[in-house]
């Protein structure tokens, strides 16, 4: 079963990319810039063979010259910072330049150097940018609630339930309709009150009807235990239940492993049946993406199409860097049959075609197939997502736009515009880190990064499962998280 997705890997298709470099330029957003001719730069490796207790600053202004390098022809990312972030790359490398040459230490430890990474990419959101795992550059904006729902009626939005005082069942809502979160209900609209914020919110001033009230904002407490980290699958008639942690094969320290292997390989299985089911959940807290593909796969099961119908336009950027990061294989899930010693073949001539030739430029990676048949009312299919569901379970949930799909939970973490990660260090630390390759494209439902997929309706995990009971009409299914506290 291997065999045939992981043929479709990202990192797969970056691979049959470097081999069409005419791909469809015309096609391609203008902003990401035509080819040009670039410097090529061995890399060092990757992990590095060893780490240094401290560099030199002389060490360490080559390494920062080395990381300037990545950003500007490895990361994906660089022209959208430019011209939608308005980024001033060169400024940012300028300041971590003076900040290296006056830290007042002769020797710099590899404690030092990720806040130096944080001065070179001030302004930059991209939760797939990771630097040694103590930084990525992406401020979320967390939802802040009041202990106020509202009901409308004729128009108006009146106040239902309230726990803040000078706030009374009945009082008219004057304020923005920018503070209001939809919740579920089945016999009408209803909202709570509340503000999203990267910053801590702890009130707004709103008015009710001709008082003006400071109205107390709190942020939802996460019970960890309350959310599997194993696949977990929960079935009654016609109602099915599915945890996926991840859509990965590796570890939490990025090492695909065999257990990892045979949690996706769970998740493949699990993800086949669910075309027998009319009202399917699939929880996705906590999921921090993976193979695109593999999320993909959900809809397509629901809804009796191919995971290519679900799958949004890719632009993989191809350079000396990447094409020798992707011989690396971070992601690789292989088992040593044909087709994958071809793959693997082909990376390398592409690397050896980047050294004689280096060239920076984007090529179509994935373009979307869209189904010949329209979807239409049927088989119910809820995702439940949280601040932490990232890339491919947001990129699956961007289906909320399809009749029956739902999206229930808080906002995700807004990590999607950029994917397709691959490893580099510097050639001095030793620092380690991943940088994108592709951009997503076309992505609509997708609020940014940072923000990411709102949710249909704004559910707590308290009310997590009362809600699913009446989404799916059913007084008596029970979900594993129940009871745990």
């Amino acid at each position: 079963m291997r065999n045939r997705y992981y043929a479709l890997l990202l990192i797969g298709l970056f691979f049959l990319g470097t081999l069409t470099s005419c791909g469809k330029p015309s096609l391609l957003p203008k902003w990401l810039g035509k080819e040009r001719t670039v410097a090529y730069r061995t890399l060092p490796p990757f992990p590095p063979a060893s780490r240094p207790a401290s560099i030199s600053v002389f060490q360490a202004l080559e390494d920062l010259e080395h990381f300037k390098y990545l950003i500007e022809t490895a990361y994906a990312g660089y022209e959208y910072q430019l011209k939608f972030n308005h980024v001033n790359f060169n400024r940012n490398f300028r300041r971590a330049k003076r900040a290296i040459r006056t830290i007042g230490k002769e020797q710099l430890t590899p404690a030092d150097l990720p806040d130096i990474a944080r001065i070179c990419l001030a302004g930059v959101q991209d939760g797939h940018i990771n630097i040694e795992n103590a930084f990525s550059p992406l401020a979320h904006e967390n939802w802040f609630y009041a202990e106020i729902t509202l009901t409308k009626k004729e128009g108006k939005f009146l106040v239902e339930s309230s726990a803040v005082s000078g706030v009374a069942p009945g009082d008219v809502y004057r304020g923005s309709k920018k503070q209001l979160f939809k919740i579920y209900s089945d016999t009408g609209e209803r909202y709570r009150i509340g503000t999203l914020s990267r910053q801590l919110e702890t009130k707004l001033r709103l008015k009710f009807g001709s008082k003006k009230i400071d109205v107390p904002l709190v942020q939802e407490e996460r019970t960890p235990e309350m959310i599997s980290k194993t696949v977990d699958r929960v079935t009654e008639g016609v109602i099915t239940y599915l945890r996926i942690p991840s859509f990965l094969a590796d570890t939490e320290q990025g090492v695909v492993t065999e257990e990892g292997k045979a949690r996706l390989e769970a998740v493949w299985r699990n993800i086949h049946t669910l075309g027998n089911y009319s009202f399917v959940i699939i929880d996705l807290r906590n999921n921090g993406g993976g193979y695109l593909d593999t999320a993909a796969m959900i809809p397509a099961a629901v809804f009796h199409r191919i995971p290519a119908n679900f799958m949004y336009p890719t632009a993989m950027l191809i350079s000396p860097a990447t094409t020798q990061a992707s011989c690396i294989g971070l992601l690789d899930i292989g088992d040593g049959a044909s087709n994958h010693s071809d793959w693997r073949k082909g990376l390398a001539i592409a690397a050896e075609g980047q050294r004689k030739r280096p060239r920076r430029f984007f090529n179509w990676e994935w373009m979307g197939k869209k189904a010949v048949k329209p979807i239409e009312e049927g088989p119910k299919l809820v995702f439940i997502i949280n601040e932490h569901s990232a890339s491919a379970s947001e990129l699956v949930c961007l289906t909320k736009s399809l009749p029956g799909v739902t999206v229930i939970g808080t906002n995700s973490a807004g990590i999607l515009s950029f994917v397709n990660i691959l490893p580099y260090a510097l050639p001095h630390s030793g620092i380690k880190m991943i940088l994108p390759a592709t951009v997503t494209l076309d992505l609509e439902g997708f609020a940014g990064e940072g923000i990411g997929v709102l949710p249909d309706y704004w559910v707590l995990d308290e009310e997590l499962a009362d809600v699913l009971r009446q989404m799916a009409g059913s007084d008596t299914i029970r979900f594993p998280w129940e009871g745990v506290r």
